[in-house]
């Protein structure tokens, strides 16, 4: 059945199952707060009336936020009180990403305890407080709206441009749901698991981490990245699902990797990496712990398609260098093939005849729109798998970044 309100519906749902189970856990200066899913029901509520207030307008909402414990609640807000929302990069020019996506509102949020910022747009419409976090609400007088924008429940991304030049993306629920749904059974995830809430929220694979969360009762850990504070003593308090990059994974040193992450006393039940090519294969299977049980994964995908194509479990003892890392199985309702320039090499092409996403222009132009997706990466075939060889162009890419 189709939501009414999109991930609003979701939320809901969650919040009635599992009242009492930690929904967000925040560390900061050796102590940690957490907030069940009934207190996020009761500020989603509470932020939907103040936009109301505010507005009856269904245009895009703009989320100028960080990672915090209302992350959960606004994007909820957002789609009951509208369709769609964005998130957008604090560090972005607040102007130039209100004529690109032509926002309706923006709902701005910091922590009290941080220097205020005047966005220097006009006075906000509402302002109001909830741990220790001030919301404040802006209506904007959005000038048109996007020609092709579909009118169903999304939210808007904007590509590194690894497909050619970033643009941003409207990605349906419908689309991204069935991410949520496989990587929820092929990950096992439950309201027990911990998830290391660390991408950033411009970056499509943050929604996944939030989702699976929020689908299935699981906390959400906001943390710094240390090894010390994400695999602590207190079980409780481990990271169980940890989602990210190849090249952010390596930043942490060896000793962390052996001694914390991928020790043999490790809380890590997933380790799954995307966003880029993984490259430390020999590293992993140095670092690993022989009573570690840890389940490595890789992730394939782009944000057209929003978000994972394709993910493969990680062997290590079968695996001697990165050029036998393969792309794995493809997740529902996608298939993947090679379009071959030689014998074995080639194009990899996306296909879907659902999970298609809109390319937001002032022309007609959706992604996928013959069902089929070049990602301008090439692939080998070797006995009837494939592998990653490199992009057609110089596009290398970093941190998830171009």
């Amino acid at each position: 059945m189709k939501p009414k309100y999109g991930y609003y519906d979701v939320f809901v749902r969650t919040c009635a199952k599992y009242p009492s189970e930690t929904a967000i856990k925040v560390y900061e200066d050796g102590n940690y707060t957490s907030y069940a899913y009934s207190e996020l029901y009761g500020v989603c509520e509470y932020i939907v009336q103040n936009i109301q207030q505010v507005t009856c307008d269904k245009g895009i909402i703009g989320l100028l936020t960080d990672r915090n414990p209302l992350v959960p609640s606004l994007i909820a807000a957002c789609h009951k009180c509208s369709i769609t929302f964005m998130f957008i990069d604090p560090s972005q020019d607040i102007q130039i990403a209100i004529r690109d996506t032509k926002l309706s509102i923006i709902i701005h949020v910091r922590n009290l305890n941080q220097s205020k910022t005047d966005l220097c747009i006009k006075i906000p419409d509402k302002n109001i407080t909830v741990f220790n976090h001030e919301i404040s609400i802006y209506k904007l007088q959005s000038d048109s709206q996007f020609s092709n924008f579909i009118q169903e429940h999304s939210f808007i991304a904007k590509t590194s441009g690894s497909t050619g030049d970033a643009k941003y993306i409207q990605v349906p629920i419908r689309c991204l749901q069935p991410n949520v749904d496989d990587l929820t059974n092929i990950f096992n995830i439950t309201s027990n698991d911990v998830i290391y809430f660390s991408t950033p929220l411009t970056f499509d694979p943050s929604m996944v981490e939030i989702l699976l969360a929020c689908t299935n009762g699981a906390t959400l850990l906001i943390a710094p990245e240390k090894a010390d504070v994400l695999f602590s003593n207190n079980k409780e308090n481990s990271v169980t699902f940890w989602q990210t990059t190849p090249s952010k994974f390596f930043q942490y040193s060896d000793a962390n990797i052996r001694g914390k992450i991928l020790g043999a006393e490790s809380t890590l039940k997933v380790l799954a990496l995307g966003g880029e090519p993984l490259s430390g294969s020999r590293r992993l299977k140095e670092l690993k712990d022989v009573a570690n049980e840890t389940r490595i994964y890789t992730l394939y995908g782009v944000t057209e398609m929003s978000c994972w194509a394709c993910v493969a479990e990680l062997d290590l003892n079968k695996i001697t260098d990165d050029n036998e890392v393969p792309l794995g199985n493809c997740l529902s309702e996608t298939e993947l093939f090679v379009k071959k320039d030689t014998e074995n090499i080639g194009n990899i092409i996306l296909v879907s005849k659902t999970r298609k996403c809109v390319i937001l222009s002032n022309t007609e132009k959706v992604a996928g729109d013959s069902e089929a997706l070049d990602t301008g990466d090439i692939g080998e075939i070797r006995n009837g798998t494939v592998y990653y060889r490199g992009r057609r162009d110089d596009v290398i890419k970093r941190f998830g970044n171009k």
